[in-house]
């Protein structure tokens, strides 16, 4: 959590505040907290955002499902608290949501861009897209008792842009990563689950 008290005391880009509310809504939904869930869904919806739709999944085979998992999406945190048991349904709501993202913000500036995803535990998966010139920004939050690893890399040269040294060993709840790219380059994403459970978690990036 010191990170988002580092991120308060300074003015925060769009994806510092995504993730700041990421974090805010997993903690909330970890403790059962109505009002902490409320909260932090409010936040999320001042937020721009959109699908992440360039982000491509390398992995062999599917992604499990969503079902059982937590969304970071305000709706889904809002059918929470009106006690609607949507995570028997989550993959098809999330999969309705992504219909609605993909007709969204035709201008990506200062637009988030997120995707909730899920891995499986003791399993890696690994994800790519393109990323412009200039200051990258990459983080994931987890759903409670998740425990997650991440490493970024150039996907054509192989250099190391990031890699997680809080929870490597374990995992942590989260992890936010800040990056230069030169030039356009295809940068790849690989998280890793180091808990005894399947987890999904919210990855997102800047846009400019």
């Amino acid at each position: 959590m010191v990170f988002i008290a580092a991120l308060q005391g300074v003015a925060q880009t769009p994806v510092e505040k995504m993730y700041t509310a990421c974090l805010k809504m997993s903690k909330a939904v970890g403790s059962s907290s109505s009002v902490g869930m409320r909260s932090a869904s409010e936040e999320m919806k001042t937020i721009r955002s959109q699908h992440w739709g360039d982000l491509r999944y390398l992995n062999k085979g599917k992604l499990p499902s969503l079902n059982s998992h937590f969304l970071f999406i305000p709706g889904f945190a809002d059918s929470l608290i009106n006690n609607r048991k949507v995570y028997d349904f989550a993959q098809r709501y999330y999969d309705d949501f992504e219909k609605i993202q993909r007709g969204g913000h035709t201008s990506t500036d200062g637009v988030v861009k997120i995707r909730t995803l899920v891995v499986d535990a003791g399993r890696s998966a690994t994800w790519r897209f393109v990323g412009r010139s200039g200051n990258r920004m990459v983080a994931f939050v987890a759903e409670p008792k998740g425990a997650l690893k991440m490493d970024i890399c150039d996907a054509e040269t192989g250099e190391i842009l990031f890699t997680q040294t809080s929870g490597n060993v374990k995992g942590a709840a989260s992890a936010f990563a800040t990056f230069m790219l030169a030039k356009k380059r295809a940068v790849e994403i690989t998280i890793t689950n180091k808990g005894k459970r399947c987890s999904s978690f919210a990855l997102m990036t800047n846009t400019n």
